[in-house]
């Protein structure tokens, strides 16, 4: 029998290392002093340990080499090989994922250089690794409500006012009248921006919002309401359409045109939406009651954030609380 220390210099492995898989159920002593709460080991630790660092070089997490090493205990018939071939087609599969990755990064870093369009490959990319998101709602419309709903199926914060450039790490929804934005800080540049209406405004009044795009990047997106004539009016400004436009609309007539753009539309009981996480199959919901304006726009200010489906259908459930 080894006491720990003895134990730590025979496995390679350190003293805390082994406290923390006793901790976890991974690694337990043989016997345990009543007296001092000693530790010792055996071979069978011994045994154990060596899988354990096998297992741990193969990139198994502590859960599966748990589970890996209780069930070879338990069963006789443990069939290593097999279990190995699956973990050689898990780590193929990540080799090609991050193989990809790599091209699209690449690319993107080509294409930021040159100045050049991104592919939606590249968006999407840049999306998924951006340490925070930013998000604005203005218009004049269901301002509060929309950035509540997002707030409540992120657990992005959300802020009432935005008077400074916002650095942190955390991720932030922010709400504020369109005819404010003037006293926006100069440095506050959101990666979306949702547009609730902007119908009973003087349109020169709305050129306060360009100066968002001031810094625009091929990662931004902007929603619009295509049943709003002015916002469909602003959403041809040429700053604004650097970056991705997707709109809503509760008209049927419109949906051809949206699912080539991105966004969504609710018609006839039926909520279709286009171009979620930047992928090309339909996101459908049937027998919706109704949809108002802050969950529709949400739901497409949230389309190329990397939000999970479960969080979108979460999203359209919020709407039968109104």
């Amino acid at each position: 029998m080894y006491k720990i220390s003895e134990f730590s210099k025979r496995t390679g492995l350190s003293i805390k290392a082994i406290r923390l898989y006793e901790k976890k159920g991974i690694l337990t002593p043989e016997k345990i002093t009543p007296k001092n709460n000693y530790r010792f080991y055996g071979e069978q630790s011994l045994l154990k340990a060596t899988q354990l660092i096998f297992y741990k070089r193969l990139g198994f997490t502590l859960t599966e080499i748990k589970d890996l090493l209780t069930y070879s205990e338990q069963n006789f018939n443990f069939d290593m090989l097999t279990c190995l071939k699956e973990r050689l087609k898990s780590i193929t599969a990540l080799e090609c994922q991050l193989q990809n990755q790599k091209k699209i990064l690449s690319e993107t870093i080509s294409s930021l250089e040159k100045k050049m369009v991104l592919s939606q490959e590249a968006k999407r990319c840049i999306m998924k690794n951006v340490k925070h998101v930013n998000i604005l709602v203005t218009g004049i419309h269901d301002l509060k409500q929309t950035a509540e709903n997002i707030g409540a199926v992120t657990g992005f914060d959300v802020l009432t006012e935005v008077t400074t450039s916002l650095q942190s790490e955390k991720q932030n929804v922010a709400y504020k009248n369109i005819a404010n934005l003037t006293d926006l800080h100069q440095e506050f540049y959101p990666d979306v921006v949702i547009v609730n209406d902007i119908d009973s405004l003087n349109y020169e009044r709305v050129n306060s919002i360009l100066h968002l795009y001031n810094k625009v990047g091929p990662h931004m997106s902007t929603v619009f309401n295509a049943d709003d004539k002015l916002s469909v009016k602003l959403a041809a400004e040429e700053k604004i359409r650097k970056g991705r436009i997707f709109y809503y609309s509760w008209r049927e007539s419109l949906k051809d045109q949206i699912k080539n753009i991105g966004g969504s539309v609710f018609a006839n009981n039926s909520l279709d939406i286009f171009g979620f996480n930047l992928q090309k199959d339909r996101v459908h919901f049937s027998e919706v009651n109704k949809l108002n304006r802050s969950v529709m726009s949400a739901i497409v200010g949230l389309l190329d954030i990397g939000l999970a489906k479960k969080e979108l259908e979460n999203l359209v459930m919020l709407n039968d609380s109104f």
